[in-house]
């Protein structure tokens, strides 16, 4: 029944100050925010909101309920450093915060989307009071180096054995004995099985900080300018490595994969699991794939001459001036795969910050001759 469907209601309240120091030399700008939305509307296309069959449907396209709050701050800031006749200076910086999270759950709101936690999959839910785009999975803690090592253990360490005191053999959901070679996931609730019990918080694709700084200089005829963006403190799962280091097919495999568990007793720094085909729990959503995305990006590079007026006028023309630029032209980041900057869909209450091996933004570069006659 959707008679009752409406917009969804947003009050706000934002504390700014802005400043102007030292004769214009100094400009600065702060906004802290607090954002509360209520009657969510969820749904939309291919978005769905999913329901029990046994209503004779399995999804329907809008509904409302829910409270999202949205909390953080602004920052800018301006310093005209140097200005003299011939030569100036500005530099400029800018930074923000925001932090989501949902305060309450629609009634009888299906909080997972998705439950597999087979190979390459991530179990997909929401938790009241977490952001939305955290990870949810398994903790990975390396490479089982032999069968005689993989026990299932009590949160003491102490080995688990059955009523005829036999040891226990760690599982994955009670159908594979995991052995030498096989990944290793922490035993969250030590029951001896590696299942849906065991995932846990692992991530947040949800940056700290977002921002950005440059500067512009100008000396006579000559102008040159710069501007760096930045994200910190996010993570990102790593979807491309966990295609190409699995082992689970034959498919082409990263070159990663030559530092894996060959022989029993194997255990090296950085050892990935064994090969083997479709084996049906090395490749689990773990915090294995999930990497520190954090990026510095230099955004734009310009240089600029903007030719005298005396030599404009000996060649006949009203102005002339020429300029070569830069986008995108080199990113400072330990992430591993091809672009840290995955898009954010904070729309999506089930959204995690996944590299599927988008195209990266491509370098742009620009030479520009201005003539005015």
């Amino acid at each position: 029944q959707l008679n009752n469907l409406k917009w969804e209601n947003t009050s706000s309240t934002d504390l700014g100050i802005e400043l102007n120091l030292l004769n214009e030399k100094i400009f600065f700008s702060a906004d802290v925010y607090r954002k509360v939305t209520t009657d969510i509307l969820f749904g939309g296309a291919p978005n769905y909101y999913k329901i029990p069959t046994s209503s004779g449907y399995d999804n329907i396209q809008f509904f409302n309920g829910g409270e999202l709050e949205n909390r953080g701050w602004e920052l800018m800031a301006n310093w005209r450093a140097i200005k003299t006749k011939d030569f100036s200076l500005m530099i400029d910086f800018n930074s923000s915060q925001n932090i989501n999270s949902f305060n309450k759950l629609p009634e009888n709101f299906n909080t997972e989307v998705s439950t597999s936690i087979g190979n390459g999959d991530y179990p997909r839910r929401v938790v009241e009071g977490e952001a939305i785009g955290s990870f949810f999975g398994f903790r990975y803690l390396g490479v089982w180096a032999s069968d005689d090592e993989v026990l299932a253990k009590d949160k003491d360490g102490n080995v688990l054995v059955d009523t005829e005191g036999i040891p226990i053999p760690l599982t994955y959901q009670g159908a594979y004995v995991f052995r030498g070679g096989d990944a290793r996931y922490e035993d969250v609730n030590h029951d001896g099985v590696i299942d849906l019990n065991d995932v846990v918080y692992i991530g947040d694709s949800n940056p700290d900080f977002i921002g950005g700084f440059g500067a512009t200089m100008k000396y006579k005829s000559f102008d040159f300018s710069f501007g760096f963006h930045y994200r910190l403190g996010f993570d990102i799962i790593n979807k491309v490595a966990m295609d190409t280091e699995g082992m689970l097919n034959r498919n082409n495999q990263s070159k990663a994969v030559l530092s894996r568990w060959r022989v029993q007793g194997q255990n090296e720094p950085g050892m990935l699991p064994r090969a083997y085909l479709n084996h049906p729990a090395n490749n689990l959503g773990s915090d294995r794939y999930v990497e520190k995305g954090d990026f510095m990006r230099l955004n734009t590079i310009k240089f600029g001459y903007q030719v005298p007026m005396k030599t404009c006028e000996k060649l006949g023309l009203r102005s002339l001036s020429v300029s070569a630029s830069a986008r995108k032209l080199i990113t400072f980041t330990n992430y591993s795969g091809q672009d840290p900057e995955v898009g954010q869909n904070a729309s999506d209450p089930f959204w995690i910050g996944v590299d599927n091996a988008n195209t990266p933004p491509p370098k742009t570069f620009t030479f520009s001759l201005l003539v005015g006659f």
